[in-house]
C-alpha cells in the first residue's frame, strides 16, 4: 500500500510561527501524541528535506513540514535511556592529572600493578532533616517552682519567636547532559531546562518531569 504523503509550509501568518513542529505534525495527520512522537522515531518526519528527529524543535516562518507514513500502521515510540541522574564529579586537580595522563600516558605510568578498584560514584549528599521543635525538658516541680530567667538576648527571643528557619543552602552544582543543576539544603533541585531554569521539589520529580518530555 502506498504511504500517505502530506506536507505543509509555515506561513508568515501562521500560528505554528514559533511553535513546535509535533504540533502541526498533529495537524496534518490527526494522530496521537504517542504515534506523532512514534512519527519521529521512525523517520517519518522532514524539515525542509533534512529528517526532523526532535518532536519539540521550533517552527520559522518559511519552514516546510513534510510527512510521509503508512496510515495503517500504529508508530509506538522507541524506548528512551533514562537520564542518569547519580551525577559524578571530579576536582580540578583530578581532571588535570587526567589531562595530563592523556597526554603523556608513560610519564604517570605506575611502576607496580595497583589493586584493581571501582571508580566511586558521587551521588546528592543526604538532605539535612528540618529541625524539629526541642521539647521541653523542664521537671513538674521546677514549673511549679517558676521558671528560671532567660539567658538569650533580645535579638534571639526575636528570632525563636518569629518562628524563622534556617536559610536553604546550595549542597551541590554541575551539569549532566548538558543541564546545568543546583541541589539546596531542603531537598530542591533547579534545572536549566530548554524553556528556562525550572525549580523541582526533589529528584524524583526532576525525574517524573524528564520521562515525560520528548
Amino acid at each position: 500500500m502506498p504511504l500517505a504523503h502530506k506536507s505543509a509550509t509555515v506561513a508568515d501568518d501562521s500560528p505554528f510561527v514559533g511553535n513546535r513542529i509535533d504540533h502541526l505534525v498533529k495537524d496534518l495527520c490527526g494522530l496521537s501524541r504517542s504515534q506523532i512522537i512514534g512519527l519521529f522515531d521512525h523517520g517519518c518526519v522532514h524539515l525542509n528535506g533534512t529528517l526532523a528527529t526532535q518532536p519539540a524543535t521550533h517552527l520559522r516562518a518559511g519552514d516546510r513540514v513534510e510527512l510521509k507514513y503508512d496510515a495503517n500502521q500504529r508508530y509506538h515510540p522507541k524506548p528512551k535511556p533514562r537520564r542518569n541522574l547519580m551525577f559524578s564529579s571530579t576536582s580540578r586537580r583530578e581532571r588535570e592529572r587526567a589531562h595530563a595522563r592523556a597526554a603523556d600516558p608513560y610519564a604517570h605510568a605506575p611502576t607496580h600493578d595497583p589493586a584493581p578498584s571501582e571508580p566511586a560514584a558521587v551521588t546528592f549528599p543526604d538532605v539535612p532533616p528540618k529541625p524539629e521543635r526541642a521539647k521541653s525538658a523542664e521537671p513538674a516541680a521546677g514549673r511549679r517552682a517558676g521558671r528560671a530567667p532567660s539567658t538569650f538576648d533580645e535579638t534571639s527571643a526575636g528570632a525563636v519567636g518569629n518562628g524563622e528557619h534556617p536559610p536553604v543552602t546550595v549542597l551541590k552544582s554541575g551539569v549532566v547532559d548538558g543541564m546545568a543543576y543546583s541541589l539546596y539544603s531542603d531537598g530542591s533541585i533547579e534545572a536549566q531546562m530548554p524553556e528556562g531554569m525550572m525549580r523541582f521539589a526533589s529528584i524524583d520529580e526532576l525525574r517524573a518531569h524528564l520521562d515525560q518530555r520528548p
